[in-house]
């Protein structure tokens, strides 16, 4: 991971480089809040009550794997460029059925994939270069239905959370709700099409 590609993501003073060992923080469970956005959310300037609830370490083998899923190429920002550890770390921390959901299956993911990083190369996850580490991701994915669980979950959350960024939007041309500067012109194969569709509908 390059010192370009790190200066944008918001915790690349912590983030390592391919082997570069960082501490393994604690990894116990804190205690997950009971509220939500409530009965009345402020949908103009959204933002979660909430505390984040995963730790450091989670946070960047999260990146990794979101990385190794959704690579950075052919122009394309890679989701650790986008802030996918923060989208996973208030998606995951959120008091809602389907969030804490997720919550234990990812958590529990992560736990495998460090553990097969020990077992396999005696070696932290986070010091595997990208190769070794998607081919855990792949070993995990195919070792029985947790494994299994676990990656399309993942998969699904990585997808979610990067195009639905302002970047991933504008990576699959989405523009929303943009003033125009005019009214665009009928083509005139738009034309025949119309005509085509009142004369269907009886309507000429």
């Amino acid at each position: 991971m390059g010192a370009d590609r790190l200066s944008r993501f918001p915790f690349a003073d912590v983030l390592p480089d391919v082997g570069h060992t960082i501490p393994t923080p604690d990894r116990a469970e804190p205690a997950h809040p009971t509220d939500g956005y409530g009965t009345d959310p402020n949908v103009v300037t959204p933002q979660s009550p909430w505390v984040r609830t995963l730790t450091e370490y989670q946070r960047h083998v999260l990146a990794a794997l979101a990385d190794i899923i959704l690579p950075g190429i052919d122009g394309r920002e890679a989701p650790s460029e986008v802030g996918i550890a923060d989208f996973f770390d208030e998606w995951l921390s959120a008091p809602y059925d389907q969030q804490m959901s997720d919550r234990k299956t990812v958590i529990s993911g992560i736990e495998q994939i460090v553990g097969l990083a020990k077992s396999e190369f005696n070696s932290d996850f986070l010091d595997l270069a990208t190769a070794d580490q998607g081919r855990l991701l792949s070993t995990l994915a195919s070792e029985g239905d947790s494994g299994r669980i676990f990656f399309v979950n993942l998969r699904s959350l990585v997808l979610g959370g990067y195009y639905t960024t302002d970047i991933g939007l504008r990576h699959i041309g989405y523009t929303g709700n943009v003033p125009l500067g005019a009214q665009p012109k009928i083509t005139r194969e738009g034309l025949v099409a119309l005509e085509r569709a009142l004369v269907q509908l009886g309507l000429k």
